[in-house]
């Protein structure tokens, strides 16, 4: 008869133990900013918490922090633009779903308030 193996004391796998975020924005007459700071420590990469000698050959993903930044501005009181940087320093991090980040991205939209 087989039977599951005990995980008592065993840590989640791709939960990291420490997450942080803040932000800032910058609010004035000529354009607004904000710029937004993310944290996710180390977690384990499998739920036995050993080292997995396939792939990785690590025991945990390693922490990462990303940065993203935004400008915004309102022209006649109507019409948005912005441009959004995302992982401005261009971090490569293995995320929950075992992708690689896509590193840096730029972003610019425009809206129209109604």
């Amino acid at each position: 008869m087989l039977v599951d193996s005990n995980l008592t004391g065993k840590f989640l796998t791709d939960i990291p133990q420490h997450k942080l975020s803040g932000s800032f924005k910058y609010l004035n007459k000529i354009v607004n900013s904000s710029f937004l700071i993310k944290y996710n420590g180390s977690s384990w990469i499998n739920e036995y918490n050993t080292i997995e000698n396939e792939y990785f050959f690590t025991n945990k993903f390693p922490g990462y922090l990303i940065c993203n930044i935004r400008f915004e501005k309102t022209i006649f009181k109507r019409y948005n633009i912005a441009f959004n940087v995302e992982n401005v320093f261009d971090k490569k991090y293995i995320d929950s779903r075992l992708q690689q980040s896509p590193g840096r991205m730029m972003f610019v939209s425009a809206g129209i308030k109604f």
